[in-house]
This record gives C-alpha cells, sequence and structure tokens, in this order.
C-alpha cells in the first residue's frame, strides 16, 4: 500500500471532532445496474470552505481523484482523463456537494470519498461504496443478536462483555457503535471482521464494561443500506435489572422484540455459551475414557491370542 494512499484512508477515519470542519457521507453504501446512475452527498459543515474534492479508491489500486468542485462559483475541472458525461457535480440545497455518475460499468464499482482542505490539512468524508452489477440483487436488512454478561463472569473478571452478533445481511457494508446515550461519544467497543456465509455476510462486535458501570443502560447502533440513513438504535437492558429479576432464569428466555417491522431482535444470556462448554467437555472426556476402555480390552485380546 503506498503512502499516498495510506494517508488517505487515515484521513478518512479521523474524528470529526479534531477538526473544524466536517464532511458527513451518511448513505455507506449503494447497488445500481450497469447503464444506471448513482447520486452521491457529501453534507459539508464548516464556516468557511470552498473548493471540494471527490476521489474514487479500489482495493490494490492507488485512489484516483475525479474533479474539483468550487462551491462558490458553481463549476467543476474534471481532472484529464474523465468526461462530463460521464462525471459531473453540483451544489445541493442542503449546503451538499453532489457527484452524479452516469453509464454505469463495473469498473466503476468502489469507495467515493469527498474531501476539503482545511487550514494546511485535507479533510476526507468517510466514503460511500458504490456496487455496479449486471445482475438482480436483493438487499437483506442485518438482524441483531446480543448476549449479556452474565453473572458467573462478573463475579470472576470484575467486568461485564455485551456481545452483539449482527447476521445475514447484504451488502457487506455495514457500520456499528455501541454508546452510553444518544448524545454522548462511541466507546471503546472492539469489532470483528465481517465474513460471509451462503450469500450473506455477518459480523461479531463486543463492548466491555468495568463492573462500577455495568448498571448503566447501553445502545447498540447499527446503519446499513437497506434500513435507511439513520442509524438503527438498540437499547440494552441494565446487566443490574437482568439479576435482580425474581425469576433468575428468565435471564436465559429469548424474547423477539419488533422495531416497525425493519428488524427482530434476540435477548440471550451467555449462560448458554458456558453450557455448550461444559457439555462439549463432559463430551470429550466420555470420548476419551471409552478409547481408553476399548484400548485395554484390545489390548487384552492381544495377549490372550499370544
Amino acid at each position: 500500500m503506498s503512502g499516498y494512499l495510506a494517508l488517505l484512508l487515515a484521513a478518512a477515519l479521523v474524528p470529526a471532532g479534531q477538526t473544524a470542519m466536517i464532511l458527513e457521507q451518511r448513505v455507506i453504501s449503494m447497488i445500481r445496474n450497469v447503464g444506471g446512475s448513482a447520486i452521491l452527498i457529501c453534507e459539508i459543515f464548516s464556516p468557511t470552505f470552498d473548493n471540494i474534492h471527490w476521489y474514487h479508491y479500489q482495493e490494490g489500486r492507488a485512489p484516483e481523484r475525479l474533479l474539483r468542485y468550487s462551491m462558490k462559483k458553481s463549476e467543476s475541472v474534471l481532472d484529464p482523463g474523465f468526461s462530463p458525461d460521464k462525471i459531473r457535480a453540483y451544489k445541493g440545497k442542503d449546503n451538499s456537494c453532489r457527484l452524479i455518475l452516469s453509464n454505469l460499468q463495473m469498473s466503476d464499482s468502489g469507495m467515493y470519498h469527498c474531501a476539503s482542505w482545511d487550514g494546511p490539512a485535507k479533510v476526507f468524508g468517510e466514503g460511500t461504496k458504490l456496487i455496479v452489477t449486471n445482475s438482480v440483487i436483493k438487499k437483506k436488512p442485518p438482524k441483531p443478536i446480543f448476549f449479556l454478561p452474565t453473572l458467573e463472569e462478573v463475579k470472576q473478571k470484575k467486568s461485564g462483555t455485551y456481545i452483539c452478533l449482527l447476521e445475514d445481511f447484504f451488502p457487506n457494508v455495514v457500520k456499528t457503535y455501541w454508546k452510553e446515550n444518544e448524545n454522548s461519544s462511541p466507546l471503546n467497543a472492539q469489532l470483528g471482521p465481517i465474513t460471509r456465509t451462503n450469500g450473506s455476510y455477518s459480523q461479531v462486535s463486543w463492548l466491555t464494561v468495568q463492573e462500577d458501570n455495568l448498571p448503566k443502560n447501553f445502545t447498540y447502533f447499527y446503519q446499513h443500506e437497506d434500513v435507511g440513513i439513520e442509524p438503527m438504535a438498540v437499547p440494552l437492558p441494565s446487566v443490574w435489572e437482568v439479576f435482580n429479576r425474581s425469576h433468575p432464569s428468565d435471564s436465559c428466555e429469548k424474547t423477539e422484540v419488533k422495531d416497525k417491522g425493519l428488524q427482530e431482535l434476540h435477548f440471550a444470556n451467555t449462560s448458554a455459551f458456558y453450557t455448550y462448554t461444559i457439555l462439549l467437555t463432559k463430551s470429550a472426556i466420555y470420548f476419551t475414557i471409552t478409547l481408553f476402555f476399548l484400548y485395554q480390552k484390545r489390548a487384552a485380546g492381544s495377549q490372550e491370542t499370544k
């Protein structure tokens, strides 16, 4: 990976609070057919700005700049090799810069980032992934499955781990994070890789919380093309609420919650995981004992033959 590419990708992930300029690309992905068109939107939040640059990035290749658009003059300057019949930009009414791609081809797939100078630094939007296909693709919204911390884990480690399995979604572009409340900053959670199974994708993320913070209520957010541009918020119950129920077995029950018909949420307790681990261990022990007796019987039979 070239140093320039590394710089671009790193800049795209700079937290918005570290710069006076904020560039938002709220649409994280879009699927379009060959021959169609796509409109990519970059919302600009800055006291002073002018030129907006658009970049196209494909994995394994250096990013290429497509054009520079002057918000004050409402005019574009295309980079060499690009045609105004293919690529153009204009200023939106909502203080945004919009990039229009026409006559789409498979080679137009990739990430599109808007960028602008903020003093000596160049600020990048998080990017929108464009998927161009010549076949019909059915989008699928993610299905979150949650596992709450167990009392045994809290007693042993003085902390608890919330786990979310986001499964069965397409396309493979998703954004997830955890918060204490709507207005707080995202928490330091861990994120696993996106994996593919039978034509759809899944991803695991987990949040480890110290014992003192377990009484708090946390919220899980996820964003996907098939559920709109606004993140879906899933409030999780306080672990102490689960522990203090009058019927402890209730914490292991699976419940389903439907939110505007867009999702089905399944809440479960990680005691199922520990139960499975114990059963697996017992099976391994029984298997070992069985092998031992079979070996002994075989050895005894050999001795009698001799």
